[in-house]
């Protein structure tokens, strides 16, 4: 496909992705009831639940990524009822060895649905991505080499296991192969 063609996907073409999007989403969902929380987690979800009820950044320094997927993760979580930063071990001191796992020891018998719902939008920036190499791969091979990538992104067991995961390794790759994505769109296609 040359740089300038247009993309036009049949019905069938497009119930496909939707179907293999779907698929992505469903192998997710079904997951994360069965993972546990990894050693980053409760740092990445302190750190983002702690900047988003307070304002105070000292903890997403302290977790040393930047800090969009942390405050992504910790979204969902200020739906529910939080703990009181100011009652956690290791809040006044800054000291994220002592705040992470007292934010986590927090939600005591509601620890799985906590982690649930702070797994979905790294699940969602991974439709993002699928989205975005869906998009890339028909404007360079068509819309079946397109299908083709997606079936590929889908089933991948190493992008299936960091998208079930409120960390920031999705993040990072997705939005630099947005950014990628958009790059390159623009020295092909200037506009404003």
């Amino acid at each position: 496909m040359g740089r300038d063609a247009k993309i036009t996907l049949s019905a069938t073409q497009w119930s496909v992705a939707l179907a293999l999007l779907f698929i992505f989403a469903a192998q997710a969902l079904t997951a994360i009831p069965a993972l546990s929380l990894t050693a980053d987690e409760p740092v990445y979800l302190a750190a983002g639940y702690a900047a988003l009820r307070t304002g105070d950044w000292r903890m997403a320094t302290q977790a040393q990524h930047p800090p969009l997927m942390q405050l992504l993760s910790a979204l969902p979580l200020l739906l529910q009822p939080g703990p009181d930063l100011n009652a956690l071990d290791g809040w006044a001191t800054a000291e994220m060895s002592r705040f992470a796992p007292a934010f986590v020891s927090w939600y005591g018998d509601r620890l799985a649905p906590m982690t649930f719902t702070a797994r979905l939008p790294t699940i969602g920036v991974g439709l993002l991505w699928a989205a975005f190499l869906f998009r890339w791969a028909a404007d360079r091979f068509g819309p079946w080499g397109g299908l083709l990538a997606l079936t590929l992104f889908v089933f991948d067991p190493n992008i299936l296991a960091h998208t079930t995961l409120a960390t920031t390794d999705v993040g990072f790759a997705a939005f630099s192969f947005a950014a990628l994505f958009g790059a390159v769109r623009l020295l092909h296609h200037p506009s404003p």
